[in-house]
């Protein structure tokens, strides 16, 4: 499952007979991806035969209702929806991870793309990790160079740390411990700081 479509560039991971579930909570983003025009990632993805479904609405209410009506939970989950400059903390904070477990495997893991240039989420993830009782990694990735390549960070959760060993080693760039931080506090629905988290200077 993946919360937050964007160009569907995720679909590029679909493999033949994969299934993957979307979650967009905005219809012109869903249809700009999905017509072909611009992007292809997720007509690529069909064509080689991933097995793609949409759910638009808020991602976190759709999954309390799948949650409820007891669906089939997922291998991997991604949140990939806090890279531009309005972060969605209702989709980082203690409940959202909460909901995430429920519709998880039990040896499943949550991945979060967390790559943005105002804000440093690794201490939120980190501080709600140690709360819940988590295994986390996170991976910082940069472009180095290398031709269409941009830099990413990535962190993932899991229940235990062995589900966390069968995350892929690629390149000379390795997964490590996460860093919390006890000023940065554990957001909630009703407690979130995005001004604790800013890259300053930067």
């Amino acid at each position: 499952a993946v919360v937050g479509l964007g160009t569907g560039a995720l679909a590029a991971y679909a493999r033949p007979g994969q299934r993957l579930t979307f979650y967009e909570i905005d219809p012109r983003t869903a249809d700009l991806c999905r017509d072909g025009c611009y992007f292809t990632y997720w007509a690529d993805a069909v064509a080689r035969g991933g097995c793609l479904r949409l759910r638009l609405g808020d991602a976190r209410l759709t999954l309390q209702d799948e949650a409820q009506s007891g669906q089939e939970k997922c291998g991997i989950l991604v949140v990939d929806a806090f890279s531009s400059d309005a972060v969605p903390t209702h989709l980082i904070d203690c409940e959202a991870l909460a909901l995430y477990l429920r519709r998880l495997d039990d040896d499943g893991i949550i991945a979060f793309h967390i790559s943005n240039v105002n804000v440093d989420l690794e201490p939120v993830l980190a501080n709600l990790a140690r709360d819940a009782g988590l295994a986390g990694l996170v991976r910082d990735d940069p472009a180095a160079g290398v031709p269409g390549k941009a830099g990413s960070a990535w962190a993932a959760l899991a229940r235990k740390k062995e589900d966390l060993a069968r995350l892929p080693i690629t390149g000379r760039v390795a997964w490590r411990a996460m860093r919390p931080d006890p000023a940065v506090g554990v957001w909630t629905d009703d407690y979130s700081n995005l001004l604790g988290v800013l890259r300053l200077g930067r």
